[in-house]
């Protein structure tokens, strides 16, 4: 078993319940859709570091 199929078992057990909180309506949105978290403005802090 790996972790997509944790996931799956995960994402099944959310679903059956009858009321959900705001991570669990969260993790579901992002199962099925995948979000992206990354600020853009640490990049490029991160960038210039490197190139100095």
């Amino acid at each position: 078993m790996d972790s997509q199929d944790l996931m799956t078992l995960l994402k099944i057990k959310i679903k059956m319940k009858k009321e959900l909180t705001s991570d669990e309506k969260g993790m579901l949105a992002c199962y099925d859709r995948p979000v992206d978290f990354t600020r853009r403005k640490n990049i490029d802090e991160i960038i210039n570091y490197v190139k100095k």
